[in-house]
């Protein structure tokens, strides 16, 4: 086994590059996404969506974990990978193909049968969707992080590009708007078809790609570690997206529409940031000691905090501003909802970090239940929220619903957070409060951070000056500017701890010496 500050600094390393190319491509998608909304309305942006989900349950449901048995399994001989391969496309070819007939009975339900323009070519996308799955977690199983977040940062890119340049065409010549929305698909199909052809590139292929004799034995062992890991991913999966057809049965089209663009704001300090560094941990904690696990499965959420936590409050308390500098008025109930689910940003990393590590531990079924129960809450609670501000909000229940929709989903959110922080305790005797202290003060560092952006909006607004973009960017640099003093005084420890692992990454990338880290205090697990 690798000491735990080897694995630490290939973990940061692995990081570093994930992030950076993360926020690059993450940038020119906001870019993209902002312009596409100057194009396409949110009814069709809504319908897209929905048509997507339902494409892609049928991969979900039947992944079985393989994927995740390949990046959490390092020691495995090619001739399980190869099994692992073979079953990953057997079984989820014909699935993907079978959505289509699917897809045209959910279609009639959501009372969208525009929906079914988009689902041959979603079809298509997914089909490479899946493709690209093996070969990028053999990549990760090596903690060979750098090609696979280069994958996923160019596709972005490419998906970006694709999408604006074909639906100012098609505007330009006069195309309907459904017909501008398959910009969206085919931007989707080249996404995936150039993550399948780098992934399958840099990997080792003789891992994957090199037959054996077929074992059931062999099989079986893959289902036994993959289908509880696989109802945890479906539980992910329908967290991100199923409240996204609760909310297509309640309000219609374009309020989906702008929901799915709020999410998918508030979602990158989770996902491009928060969990991308969770991907790189499943494999980093997998190769460490079970006290070396437990240390730094506490650190790395402390390290998380004092990254995510800015990031997402930032987001939250700019959205309004945010949002009507950037996006046509049709798409200004975005806002709302944006400063609404800035806080699953907030409690999503964390809970993704506490998963890697029960998977790192060998706890599948456990990850199975939470996750499930984590799903159940979910929904319950955004259709509970959403029928509560419909029925609250009076002559106003179709801008008040959503709103408190929203609310439901960072509630289930935060309850898979603490369920996981609640089990780690019960088994490996981590108390809670380790995870209170850890991310305690990054959270409240954020508060002056929000109150002077407050501020400055509410000055900004009592002398009447009126420049777009510039109330904004005069917001984020207050924020900033706040926010480093008060994290390095509310948080200190932790602030010093990322100074230093930062430092340690420049110095090996320039050949120098690495120094020592610093030590974990004696008291951290009692």
């Amino acid at each position: 086994m690798a000491s735990q500050s080897t694995i630490i600094r290939k973990t940061v390393g692995g990081a570093a590059w994930t992030v950076f190319t993360s926020i690059g491509s993450r940038i020119i998608g906001a870019v993209g996404t902002i312009v596409v909304t100057y194009f396409i309305s949110p009814e069709i942006a809504g319908e897209v969506k929905v048509a997507y989900i339902l494409v892609v349950l049928s991969h979900e449901l039947t992944s079985f974990g393989i994927g995740q048995f390949v990046a959490s399994k390092p020691k495995e001989s090619p001739d399980v990978v190869w099994h692992a391969t073979v079953l990953h496309l057997a079984i989820g070819i014909p699935a993907i193909l079978l959505s289509i007939p699917v897809a045209y009975l959910w279609s009639g339900f959501f009372g969208m049968p525009g929906l079914m323009a988009y689902i041959p070519g979603l079809v298509v996308a997914v089909l490479f969707e899946r493709l690209h799955i093996i070969p990028e977690r053999v990549l990760t199983r090596e903690l060979d992080f750098r090609p696979v977040s280069l994958a996923r940062g160019i596709a972005e890119v490419v998906y970006t590009v694709l999408v604006i340049g074909l639906a100012m065409v098609w505007t330009r010549i006069g195309l309907t708007p459904e017909s501008i929305g398959l910009s969206m698909v085919y931007a989707n199909i080249a996404k995936y078809a150039f993550m399948f052809t780098y992934n399958a590139w840099a990997s080792k292929k003789d891992v994957w790609l090199t037959p054996a004799k077929w074992s059931w034995e062999k099989a079986r062992a893959i289902f036994r570690f993959g289908i509880p890991i696989s109802i945890a991913g479906l539980s992910s999966y329908a967290s991100r997206n199923l409240d996204t057809l609760v909310f297509a049965k309640l309000f219609g089209p374009a309020p989906t529409g702008a929901y799915d663009k709020a999410y998918n704001l508030a979602d990158i300090p989770a996902v491009q940031v928060g969990e991308q560094i969770g991907d790189v941990l499943l494999p980093s904690f997998a190769q460490m000691e079970e006290e070396d696990r437990k240390k730094a499965l506490v650190r790395s959420t402390a390290l998380l905090s004092v990254i995510i936590f800015p990031l997402a409050t930032g987001l939250g308390a700019t959205a309004d501003t945010l949002i009507k500098t950037i996006l046509p008025q049709e798409w200004w109930s975005v806002g709302p909802m944006l400063a609404i689910l800035s806080g699953l940003a907030i409690v999503r990393p964390v809970g993704w970090t506490i998963m890697s590590y029960l998977q790192a531990c060998d706890r599948p079924k456990t990850v199975m239940i939470i996750g499930i129960l984590k799903v159940l809450v979910l929904l319950a609670a955004v259709a509970l929220f959403g029928k509560l501000g419909q029925g609250l909000g009076g002559e106003a229940g179709d801008e008040i619903g959503p709103l408190w929709a929203c609310v439901g989903v960072s509630v289930g959110f935060l309850f898979h957070a603490i369920s996981g922080m609640w089990v780690i305790k019960r088994k490996d005797g981590i108390p809670l409060s380790k995870f209170a202290r850890a991310c305690t003060p990054p959270l409240i560092a954020c508060v002056p951070m929000v109150l002077a952006v407050l501020g400055a909006r509410w000055l900004w607004s009592r002398y009447g000056i009126e420049v777009r973009g510039l109330a904004f960017f005069v917001e984020v640099i207050v924020g900033a500017i706040v926010y480093v003093p008060a994290a390095m005084l509310l948080a200190r420890e932790t602030s010093h701890d990322l100074i230093h692992l930062v430092k340690d990454q420049i110095r090996a990338r320039r050949g120098e010496a690495i120094s020592v880290l610093p030590p974990v205090s004696s008291d951290d697990l009692e």
